[in-house]
């Protein structure tokens, strides 16, 4: 019997230190955010937004296109940047994200770029909309919108035209994961 009282009081006293614990960490939580909450609210922002970024990058699905044995250049394109819309005429136009890492860097310090790409399924043509450049860190160096003629897709057998029909048979024949707007 004596031991269950030794241990109720024990078990007691730990928690009566624990809620003393507890309501001291809270009015430091209080006076802290009192203090400083300019400070917290930007710091949460930053957080947030940190979040947000890493949450876009993590969500790329990049699925390799062709790799070209003479520049060392990896062709890659994005499946969940996929979104689907129509011109004037009705056609289907799908545009998405590609990547290209480059096998030896395209100019001193650029070592992959990132080109949001179009694609005229019916017309066989594509033109660029934007392109983004990356160091060997994958951070950006450049960005540069444009808003490119169509360029027709030709037939000859060069490691170019073997990118661009293998982004015209992804984005137009894929029907999963299309974004229509």
């Amino acid at each position: 019997m004596l031991d269950i009282i030794i241990y109720y009081n024990t078990v007691a006293a730990f928690r009566a230190v624990t809620v003393d614990t507890k309501l001291i960490l809270n009015s430091l939580i209080l006076l802290l955010v009192n203090s400083m909450g300019k400070f917290l609210l930007i710091l949460s922002a930053i957080a947030y937004l940190s979040q947000t970024a890493i949450a876009q990058a993590q969500s790329r699905r990049w699925v390799r296109v062709m790799s070209n044995a003479q520049t060392g250049n990896i062709h890659y394109f994005d499946v969940d940047s996929l979104v689907s819309t129509t011109d004037k005429m009705g056609n289907p136009i799908h545009s998405f994200d590609s990547r290209i890492v480059f096998g030896n860097p395209l100019e001193p310090g650029v070592y992959s770029a990132i080109i949001t790409v179009q694609v005229n399924c019916p017309e066989r043509s594509i033109r660029t909309l934007r392109f983004e450049q990356y160091d060997s860190q994958g951070s950006i160096i450049s960005r540069e919108e444009s808003d490119n003629d169509w360029y027709t897709i030709p037939t000859p057998n060069t490691p170019t035209v073997h990118v661009m029909n293998g982004f015209h048979t992804l984005a137009c024949k894929s029907n999963t994961n299309v974004v229509n707007r």
